[in-house]
């Protein structure tokens, strides 16, 4: 009969218990002694005595793997499973420097304040949090090991030269409580569990915003220079599987919405590096995409028509002329740069209460003296959320076609920017001023500002959230008109707020004294790991909660009988 039992075997309804040598992880020496300082277990100096001078590292861990955990012996035995102990940002050599209190343990998601990991790679990838399970019981566990007298501690070896590798034999017993005269036990036992997805959102947000690619102050590669991190290097400062860091990137979610894939002049072959793109950047590339899809004599593709769709290639070239036109009749190419660049990071103190989340400028050297070019990636990452369905968001289709609603809604940031209502009444907010908007005098120029449809189209008001917030304002009577109220429109973009949930939520209540549950969503949005969408509204006011309190207030509504609205105000002191 056979007893074997492995964990992917569907009758295995019952948790397992593993135990395994830490030295069978990959990766060892460092993975062992990283997980022993942080979960507490003995460091072995027996290692050299007896035994040819074999290390005596194999201190068992025992770990409670439930059978729904989506492991295999596969992975096991294959080197797919590894324990990572505490990482930080400095270990990376092209790293920026960071103060110990930006990378302290507990980030990325962590239950505990460091805490070992059990990581997963291949399929999709996994991380599981390994919590020290406290317990009054002791643990009796009997390893497998061969007959070697000379070293009673040696682990099973197939490749045994006295051709009985693969028997096991009866050993003395180790014990996972303390043992009569030793000062701790020689094991330990661990309980793993299971991370959201997700869990790393926020530790990957921060990591890529200290990268901040600026197209007009491009960093300068070369004398081992780098910039940016790469997918295993932001694995490993989030603590996490290589393959839960590449979904993220490649689909633009979990704290990567905003990654930018950087330009780079290097081997083709070299991994890509990620960071972002600096809100300048951002705004200017957009006004060019605009104004490009305007101009163009290419015939645009729209979302649901017949044929392949748009060139790609001929129309980044013109939207590349564009922007050098555009950009370098305002500058020139021999600007000098700012007299000290330093870091901005979205994470500082809380007087930076409404600086742009893209604060953060390259630290290596750059050349103002070359004429302004724009790379392909920075296109790409102003084209792609305006296309249609793109596969990995870093690859190049060599045909797109526009999504309306889209377009329509990067159009209107250029409204904002280079337009001027003709009933501004620009108005102090903040630290900065915005033009306000009459509804109807804004929806006239928006329309200008857009290419010709595939269809009818008319700009639409529910496209600005998360672009300008809206109030409503009484007209005085003028010209033989009666007084009217209307509504108005401040340019407020989401892309231009720190990064950090609280400094966010300074930055809205700096705009506006009160914001309600949906007006707040779009700039709360990508702080929010939902699997449900049902349970977002929750989790966005659970949110807002933390940081701002709720109040009840009665107004008038569009029909004008009374409603109850629930608002949000910043919480005194």
């Amino acid at each position: 009969m056979d007893t074997t039992r492995r964990l992917d075997d569907p009758s295995n309804d019952r948790d397992t218990l593993l135990t395994l040598p830490l030295s069978d992880f990959p990766g060892a020496s460092a993975a062992a002694a990283s997980a022993a300082a942080t979960n507490g277990s003995p460091k072995n100096d027996d290692g050299a005595r007896g035994g040819g001078g074999v290390a005596d590292d194999d201190a068992l861990v025992l770990v409670s793997l439930p059978p729904s955990g989506g492991l295999t012996m596969d992975d096991l035995t294959g080197g797919h499973v590894f324990i990572l102990g505490e990482t930080a940002e400095n270990d990376v050599d092209s790293s920026i420097p960071t103060a110990p209190a930006e990378d302290s343990g507990g980030g990325g998601g962590s239950i505990e304040p460091v805490a070992a990991r059990l990581v997963v790679e291949g399929r999709g990838g996994k991380t599981m949090e390994l919590t020290r399970v406290e317990t009054s019981n002791t643990y009796i566990v009997v390893p497998p090991m061969k007959s070697d007298e000379s070293n009673k501690r040696q682990k099973l070896d197939d490749a045994s030269s006295n051709g009985n590798g693969k028997t096991l034999v009866k050993m003395p017993a180790r014990s996972v409580g303390l043992v009569p005269g030793e000062d701790s036990p020689s094991c330990f036992f661990l309980d793993p569990y299971h991370l959201k997805e997700g869990h790393f959102a926020d530790k990957l947000r921060g990591c890529l915003s200290r990268w901040t690619f600026d197209p007009f102050d491009p960093p300068v590669e070369g004398a081992g220079k780098i910039f940016g991190y790469t997918v295993a290097e932001l694995a490993h400062v989030c603590r996490t599987s290589q393959s839960e860091i590449e979904d993220a990137v490649h689909n633009r979610k979990f704290g990567a919405e905003d990654a930018l894939a950087l330009p780079t002049s290097s081997d083709e072959t070299a991994s890509v590096r990620y960071g972002m793109l600096s809100e300048e950047g951002r705004q200017t590339v957009a006004a060019a995409i605009v104004t490009t899809l305007l101009e163009t004599d290419l015939e645009l593709a729209w979302e649901g028509g017949s044929g392949e769709g748009t060139k790609l290639a001929p129309l980044m070239a013109e939207i590349r002329d564009h922007w050098i036109r555009l950009e370098g009749e305002d500058r020139g190419p021999t600007q000098p740069p700012p007299e000290a660049p330093h870091l901005t990071d979205s994470r500082e103190a809380d007087t930076q209460e409404s600086q742009s989340q893209f604060g953060t400028p390259s630290q290596l050297p750059a050349t103002q003296t070359a004429p302004l070019q724009l790379a392909d990636e920075v296109i790409w990452h102003g084209l792609w959320p305006i296309v249609g369905h793109v596969g990995k968001k870093d690859d190049m289709p060599q045909h797109v076609k526009f999504v309306p609603d889209r377009v329509a809604g990067l159009a209107v940031h250029h409204v904002f920017l280079r337009g001027t209502p003709k009933s501004a009444s620009s108005q102090t907010i903040g630290a900065g001023s915005a033009a306000v908007w009459e509804e109807g005098e804004l929806m006239d120029a928006w329309a200008m500002h857009l290419p010709t449809m595939a269809t009818e189209y008319d700009p639409k008001a529910e496209l600005l959230k998360g672009t300008a917030i809206s109030e409503t304002k009484t007209i005085d009577a003028r010209d033989g008109e009666d007084a009217k109220i209307v509504r108005c429109w401040r340019y407020f973009p989401e892309s231009g707020l720190p990064l950090v949930p609280l400094q966010r939520i300074k930055s809205l209540f700096a705009m506006k004294d009160a914001w309600t549950l949906e007006e707040a969503m779009p700039y709360l949005r990508k702080f929010i790991v939902c699997g449900d969408e049902k349970d977002f509204d929750s989790k966005v006011a659970s949110l807002l909660g933390k940081y701002a309190r709720a109040i009840h207030v009665t107004e008038k509504g569009g029909d004008g009988k009374e409603v109850s609205v629930t608002r949000y105000v910043a919480k005194l002191g």
